[in-house]
């Protein structure tokens, strides 16, 4: 556990911080190149994009013993490719996909990739 002094909370701040501009600037960049070109990006992508960083942040995360196998970053990459390639196949099909049905998909989707990497390391870390 990290612990909490002045400069620990003010680094974490600072990531925070970080992580919202680089948020603020993919979208205000996404916004600019619609503007710019006519292209509009369907929300249900932005959903995607957003949703599979929400998941495999999470899945990631919570297996921090195992960041020291490269199998494990082999894994999460496969997994990662599968997950995209899927859907990309249902938003394809199914134009009429809501951004907010990616909340119960994504709930189910973290718990069925954390059993499969539970699974494939559960012995290679005492």
């Amino acid at each position: 556990m990290t612990e909490l002094t002045i400069w620990g909370t003010a680094r974490r701040l600072l990531l925070y911080v970080g992580i919202a501009l680089a948020a603020l600037a993919a979208f205000a960049l996404i916004f600019a190149l619609s503007i710019r070109t006519g292209i509009v990006i369907p929300g249900r992508w932005i959903g995607l994009v957003m949703w599979t960083a929400i998941v495999f942040g999470v899945i990631v995360r919570a297996r921090r013993k195992y960041w020291t196998l490269p199998i494990f970053w082999l894994a999460v990459a496969g997994l990662l490719i599968i997950h995209l390639l899927a859907f990309a196949l249902v938003l394809n099909t199914y134009p009429q996909w809501r951004p907010l049905w990616f909340i119960p998909v994504a709930i189910g989707e973290a718990a069925m990739l954390g059993a499969v990497l539970d699974t494939l390391f559960a012995n290679s870390i005492e």
